[in-house]
């Protein structure tokens, strides 16, 4: 490996190795921050009262050391506009671990202004799906939202035992960085490396033991990331600082029904896009997240409950509590093994959408089968 490229890995990894280890310190003193044992949530299992801040060290190591790596690169507005989303998404998780009373739908809003900021400042949306045709541009812009919220929730949904969202997003991660390697996308190439030695430094301290949990802001921060990643790699509107400044003018005027002169777009020198990623390779690679999040809508629509409503029927619980006896590493470990295969293929054939649809088909189906057997073991006992 490039010895920058480990710098880049090393530098977020022992800034959020320390502020997570500072952050257990600071809650056990003060009891800030901290997911009571004793909470009758069904979600909850641990025995121990444990710091739920652990996206902290994340965000902080991501953000100090992308600044001074994208500060000297041609697309350091496509990483300002993704801080920016990525600190409104980020406080409104941060607010609930610390207060625990911000209501759902102000934190939706939230990170549907965090994700509009990025995507229309850096012009970054889904237009194609690989349909053989364009989604119009506010159209692109609500659904790229639709979906990047999806997935900011669906990762903490998945946030439940030690190691299962941050292993996952390590996977994902290394995943993004060989196949944006490959098309030369050079923002995801970068972000990457350098969210997944962030990442990392907190994933130390929370698998096995769970000395730190990741808390709402950081399952929401890494969804976000992971989400605004894939759709930039998977879509082809990559531009250059000057271009982006430009065309953010041209988008607001256009919003506020003002004719502005074409020259404005003139400005845009290259495209830095992952062309031949398909759209679907981000459902492929996300899938378990996506399904879990869908699958759960349905079957608690099928009993005529809330989809939004709590439960302890997710599939990561069921594992715990049959195939991993109960044993909260291992629940991360059987389920990160299940997906590994998913996310080499899937990688594999980035960009046949054939493939894909099938790898998607067939983690579905397997996840549906898997989890009515488990449930059935679950009710005999």
């Amino acid at each position: 490996m490039n010895l920058n490229l480990l710098v880049y890995i090393i530098y977020p990894f022992v800034i959020s190795l320390l502020v997570s280890v500072i952050m257990i310190f600071f809650a056990k003193q003060s009891g800030a921050f901290i997911d009571e044992a004793k909470s009758l949530k069904p979600q909850r299992f641990h025995s121990t009262p444990t710091p739920r801040v652990g996206g902290l060290g994340i965000f902080i190591g991501f953000l100090l050391f992308g600044t001074l790596l994208f500060f000297n690169i041609p697309i350091f507005t496509v990483f300002v506009y993704s801080i920016i989303g990525g600190i409104i998404v980020f406080i409104s998780g941060l607010i609930e671990d610390f207060k625990g009373n911000l209501s759902p739908k102000l934190r939706l809003l939230l990170q549907c202004v965090g994700v509009f900021i990025a995507t229309f400042g850096a012009n970054i949306y889904i237009y194609d799906l690989s349909f053989g045709f364009n989604l119009p541009y506010i159209i692109g812009i609500l659904f790229t939202i639709f979906a990047v919220v999806g997935v900011i929730n669906a990762f903490n949904i998945i946030d439940g035992f030690n190691g299962l969202a941050s292993g996952l997003s390590l996977l994902v991660l290394i995943a993004l960085f060989f196949v944006s390697y490959t098309v030369g996308n050079y923002f995801v190439f970068y972000a990457s490396v350098l969210l997944f030695g962030a990442v990392l430094g907190f994933f130390v301290l929370n698998f096995p033991k769970g000395k730190i949990f990741l808390g709402d802001g950081g399952a929401y921060f890494l969804g976000f990331m992971l989400g605004f990643m894939l759709v930039s790699l998977t879509q082809t509107t990559h531009f250059d600082d000057a271009s982006l400044w430009s065309l953010t003018i041209s988008r607001i005027y256009a919003l506020l029904g003002i004719d502005l002169n074409s020259a404005l777009q003139a400005s845009i020198i290259s495209t830095l896009g992952a062309k031949g990623v398909s759209a679907w390779y981000g459902v492929a690679l996300c899938i378990y997240p996506i399904w879990e999040v869908l699958f759960s809508i349905y079957r608690r629509k099928k009993v005529k409950r809330k989809a939004t409503s709590p439960d302890n029927l997710h599939f990561h619980t069921l594992v715990f509590r049959t195939l991993a006896h109960q044993n909260n590493a291992k629940t991360s470990f059987y389920i990160l093994a299940f997906n590994l295969p998913f996310i080499i293929l899937s990688s594999i054939f980035f960009d046949n959408i054939y493939v894909l649809f099938a790898l998607i088909i067939i983690f579905c189906v397997l996840y549906t089968l898997i989890y009515k057997r488990l449930l059935s073991i679950y009710i005999k006992r």
